[in-house]
Formats: C-alpha cells, sequence, structure tokens
C-alpha cells in the first residue's frame, strides 16, 4: 500500500493518463489531442466557442465578440459551425471536448493565415485578426475568411486529416467543401468551374491546406 509520502514524491511524468500541464509546457497556450482542446488563458488574448466546455476555471469571464473588418467592429456576431465566438477574460484553464477532429495551426510573424470563417474553434496568443470574404461568382453566399496575424495558435475543425501543399509562383484550384486555407503570399479568387462547382483558386507562392472532403463544390 502506498502511503502519502510515496504518491507526494512521484514524478509528473508518473502520473496515469495525459498529463496536461507537460504539453501546455511544450506547446504554449494550446493542446489539442485526440479527444480535447485545452486553453491555458494567461497575459495574452484568447478566442473560443464555448458550447463544447466541459472544464474551466471558476475566475473566467466570458464576451460574445461580433466581427471584425479593416479594424471596425461591426454589426453581427462572429459566429461559425462551432458557435458563436467568445474573447476569454482573466486567468485559469478552459478544456473543451469537439465534436469533430480539429487541427491547430501556430501562426508566427513571417506569414499570415486565412482559413473558413465556419471552421474556427478557438485562437489564442499575440493575433490579430480581422474577419472577411470572397465574392461568390454565382448567386450563392460569398466565402467567409478569417485572417490572423502575429503569433499563436489557431485551432479548426478540419473533420478528417488536414492535407496541405506548397505553391512557388503556380496557381491550385480547391472546392469549396474540401478548402481550409492558406498561408504566405496567395491570390485567391472563388469562381465556378467548367462544371458548375463552386472553387478556390489561389496563386502566388505559399502553402494551401485541404481535405479529401466529396469533391463536389
Amino acid at each position: 500500500m502506498l502511503s502519502g509520502n510515496n504518491l507526494v514524491s512521484k514524478g509528473e511524468s508518473e502520473f496515469p493518463g495525459i498529463d496536461l500541464d507537460s504539453e501546455l509546457n511544450k506547446s504554449g497556450n494550446v493542446v489539442v489531442t485526440d479527444d480535447i482542446v485545452l486553453l491555458q488563458i494567461n497575459s495574452f488574448s484568447c478566442y473560443t466557442t464555448t458550447k463544447d466546455i466541459i472544464v474551466a476555471s471558476d475566475d473566467l469571464e466570458f464576451k460574445a465578440r461580433n466581427k471584425k473588418y479593416k479594424g471596425k467592429e461591426l454589426k453581427s456576431f462572429f459566429s461559425t459551425d462551432s458557435g458563436t465566438i467568445h474573447e476569454v477574460f482573466g486567468r485559469g484553464k478552459i478544456i473543451l471536448r469537439p465534436e469533430q477532429k480539429v487541427t491547430v495551426f501556430n501562426v508566427d510573424e513571417d506569414n499570415h493565415l486565412f482559413v473558413k470563417e465556419k471552421i474556427i474553434y478557438a485562437y489564442c496568443g499575440d493575433l490579430k485578426w480581422e474577419n472577411g470574404r470572397l465574392p461568390n461568382p454565382a448567386e450563392g453566399n460569398d466565402l467567409q475568411l478569417v485572417q490572423f496575424r502575429g503569433s499563436g495558435e489557431a485551432v479548426v475543425v478540419t473533420g478528417e486529416k488536414l492535407y496541405s501543399i506548397s505553391l512557388n509562383d503556380e496557381s491550385i484550384s480547391i472546392p469549396t467543401d474540401s478548402f481550409v486555407g492558406w498561408l504566405g503570399d496567395l491570390l485567391p479568387r472563388y469562381i465556378l468551374d467548367k462544371n458548375k462547382r463552386e472553387i478556390v483558386m489561389l496563386r502566388g507562392d505559399g502553402r494551401v491546406f485541404f481535405v479529401p472532403g466529396e469533391g463536389n463544390g
């Protein structure tokens, strides 16, 4: 039988399960596992959806945020497929259990990250962000995007394994259901291909992210 002293003397690496404190030390303010998303709220800004929260520090406060465009706040809420984005105030931790697979992007000063607005789940760090859109070439909805710049992490819902490919002053076309986003100096266009599918075409130097999707626009 273990005594209390034996338990206290055990190192963190000997605890069963996933040591979330150790994972935070490795990754910064965000930990993404197969089951959960852990956000550490400190001196940096943090934004997240709230419906999947299973654990949260008691001293945290949440404020629903509106969209932003060119530094100005719009009248509509910043809402995604995962719910309305909230800014978190205070210090503590939040643990969420997403319904689908999520992926974390590490954003740095060298590249701006652009992703589809509806897949945003959370983002933390020294990040500046704003909403934007690509006009729909047909009569449907425009493609809503979010731009991140600075230094931090952005979590998005991919649902599937994420793939990426680099572009070197060339172009690529991706159906909108497969398109996730891009890093770097790329010029996007929202077009219809010859089969009337809605496509995102990107040209320039950077990296494009996508999931297999169904390929039907």
